[in-house]
């Protein structure tokens, strides 16, 4: 069975797999990482709290793999994998790629966040053709009418109803 296949019908992947996706250009990645998100949430966008994930930019592309093949095991429902790196240290298509990965991998994991105010506006708008299906970290003051334009002008719609959370846990760094 292809990788492709594997990540079409939820199988999980082992380590060497993930890495080859890792390899991939960033839309050859997102050709698979959202056929998977439309299989499992169809066109609808959630807003919703999330487990924040940060991944050091100084991680290898291996590390951050094995990180993500742990989490898979862990029950969370809700996942926002974030880079951190000093500012101009990183770009958004690190972002992008992560979250790309982490809809790929995280098969037990329902539910894959873009945090709109660690990534921008712009990049979690993207993100969401790349995986993500669900929007946190959103300002307060953010007009509702404002994130359902985004999510619009991204081809998707937003949700009448987020979708049950489970508690958030304390943020996990990882260095």
């Amino acid at each position: 069975m292809t990788i492709r296949e594997k990540t079409m019908l939820g199988y999980p992947l082992d380590t060497s797999e993930a890495i080859s996706l890792a390899e991939l250009p960033l839309l050859e990645l997102g050709r698979l990482a959202h056929p998977v998100r439309e299989r499992l949430h169809a066109r609808l966008v959630y807003l919703g709290e999330s487990r924040v994930e940060e991944f050091s930019s100084r991680l290898s592309v291996r590390e951050c793999i094995e990180r993500l093949i742990e989490i898979r095991g862990a029950g969370y429902r809700s996942v926002a994998p974030v880079v951190t790196a000093e500012p101009g240290q990183t770009t958004g298509e690190q972002e992008i790629r992560l979250i790309a990965l982490a809809r790929l991998i995280l098969d037990t994991v329902p539910h894959i966040a873009a945090d709109w105010t660690r990534l921008s506006s712009a990049t979690a708008q993207i993100s969401l053709r790349f995986g993500a299906d669900t929007l946190c970290g959103l300002p307060g003051d953010l007009p509702l009418k404002e994130i359902e334009r985004h999510v619009q002008e991204a081809g998707l719609q937003l949700a009448e109803t987020p979708p049950a959370r489970a508690p958030l846990d304390p943020l996990r760094v990882l260095a």
